[in-house]
This record gives C-alpha cells, structure tokens and sequence, in this order.
C-alpha cells in the first residue's frame, strides 16, 4: 500500500528528530557554498556597470562552480538520510563525500536531462511538463541510492510513477508546499528584524546594505535547517514505491 501524505510528513520530521546531529554536521558544510553565494550576488550588484558582460561571465561561472558543490553535499547528505531511514549507519563523512564525488558526474547529467526534458515539454505545452517532471522526479535517487547510471535512473523513476501519477503527485507537492511555507516564515523571522535594525542604526547606504547582507546570509542558512525535511520526504516516498511495484495484470 502507497504511504499516505500524513505519513511522509510525520516520517519525515521523527526522522530529522532522531538524527539531526548528524544532519547538522553536513548542513554546516552546505552553509559555505550557501553563504558565498549569497555574498557573491550582492558582489554582482555593487559591480560597475562598464563591465556587466565581463561580470556576468564570471558570476555564472561561479555560480555554476557553487552549484556543484552544493550537488556534491546534498548528494552524501541524500544518501545518509536514506541510510538512517532504514535503520543502518552511513561511514563518516569524508568515506560518504568520497562514495558522493563516484556518482557526481552522473547526478550532474541527470539533472541536465530532467531540465531539458521538463522544459521542452513546458515549451510544447504546459501539462506535459508537469508529467514529465512528476515521471522523473525520483532520478537522482536512483542514482544516490541504487547507484543507476543516467538513462537507467530515468527509466526507473518513470517506472515507479507510472500507473499513480495522481498520488505520486499528490505525496509530492503537499509535503514540498508545507515544508516551503515553514521555511519561508522562518527565513522572514530571521531576516525582517535584522534589515529593520540596521536600517534604524546606520544612516548610511554602506551601513544598511552591509545590514542587509548579513540579514540575508543568515537568512539563506537558516534555511538549510529544513533542508532535511525536504530531503526526506522525496526519499520516503521513493523507498515506498520500490516497496508497493504496481501489480501487472494479465490481458
């Protein structure tokens, strides 16, 4: 039987409750890519506009750089959350970085064919993007946690959803939409009352924009406190469909 929404949700949050120390230890390395590239957009801003090409080329480039190591963490953090749901204990964090830098450039290319696949279907038309991005929504897991290449973990993602695409969408969205609006309102509390004071306090731009960047530095790794609860739930669900295959019936 498919796990109820209630079910992943409450799942979810026991699991981050029982395990959150050792969670913490990898958030507090996902904070360093997090943080600079929080510093590094406010960077792009004070930049001089003679050069915006030349300080485009190089923010993208970092911000590509950022974002795979920020795919590297999440991806050892992925497979450790999956380990502690099923009860057995992940290697230290160096040996589970190490396994995470293995399967790198597969998680990188899946991710490039999930996006051009969504967005081709979005550009055709809007529904069958959606389809899509719900059909391989569980691609990059297959890869963390069963160790697929690229096209083999699209094909089993697809397979897993086919036949309940209602309900895999269902536990997909409500959990994400719940965890986004908690993290949202704790972003907001985090942040509000710092750009407020330094408002108050400095008189000076160069006072309030140093206010409002650190408001939003602590804001984006307050964030990463949830960043557990919505990994776990995507690889609750993933577990419970390899668990409950849908049944082929004879013609």
């Amino acid at each position: 039987m498919l796990i109820s929404t209630k079910d992943i949700i409450v799942q979810s949050i026991h699991l981050y409750q029982k395990n959150y120390k050792l969670f913490f230890r990898y958030l507090g390395l996902l904070a360093i890519p997090t943080v600079f590239l929080t510093l590094l957009g406010f960077l792009f801003k004070l930049s001089s506009p003679e050069r915006f090409w030349t300080n485009i080329i190089i923010f993208l480039a970092l911000s590509i750089a950022v974002y795979i190591v920020s795919l590297w963490l999440s991806l050892a953090l992925t497979r450790v959350i999956a380990l502690r749901q099923e009860q057995k204990q992940p290697q230290d964090i160096p040996s589970e970085l190490k396994f995470a830098s293995s399967i790198l450039g597969t998680a990188i290319a899946v991710s490039l064919l999930i996006g051009i696949i969504v967005l081709g279907g979005i550009i055709l038309f809007l529904i069958p993007g959606i389809i899509f991005a719900i059909w391989f929504a569980f691609s990059l897991y297959a890869v963390i946690l069963d160790n697929q290449k690229a096209i083999p973990a699209l094909k089993t993602s697809k397979h897993l959803v086919s036949g309940r695409l209602g309900a895999v969408f269902v536990r997909l969205l409500v959990p994400n939409l719940l965890f986004g609006i908690v993290l949202l309102a704790f972003q907001y509390i985090i942040q509000l009352p710092l750009t407020s004071l330094s408002e108050a306090i400095f008189s000076s731009q160069t006072g309030i924009f140093a206010g409002t960047l650190a408001a939003a530095a602590l804001g984006s790794v307050a964030g990463l406190f949830l960043t557990p609860l919505s990994i776990a739930a995507p690889v609750i669900l993933y577990m419970n469909l390899q668990k409950n295959p849908i049944e082929k019936t004879n013609a």
